[in-house]
């Protein structure tokens, strides 16, 4: 897919949620597009965190928990939009989104 094609997807599902700031938006945008575009050349069966793809350091630039969740929530859905199988592996309870572990599936 297109890159694009693959922003337009996400605009439209990050600015369907009145809750979301402008702000806020604009940077869903960029770091979901980014994730979206590493696992989108990950291999078929490989297991990883989004702190992986994007070398999450919160040292460097944090992000709250809460925005982590958020974040997560947003790129299982868009995945699902543009066909990518996207499968959680982690199924302990807790913990920060951006460590949870995931598969991209065939």
């Amino acid at each position: 897919m297109e890159d694009e094609k693959i922003k337009i997807v996400i605009k439209s599902i990050i600015d369907e949620n009145d809750y979301i700031d402008n702000n806020k938006k604009q940077y869903f945008n960029e770091i979901i597009f980014e994730i979206i575009k590493k696992i989108i050349e990950l291999p078929n069966g490989k297991e990883t965190t989004i702190a992986e793809l994007i070398n999450y350091n919160p040292e460097d630039k944090f992000v709250e928990p809460l925005i982590q969740g958020e974040i997560n929530y947003f790129v299982k859905e868009i995945c699902h939009k543009i066909n990518i199988n996207y499968t959680n592996t982690d199924d302990s309870i807790g913990g920060l989104a951006f460590y949870i572990k995931f598969k991209k599936g065939e």
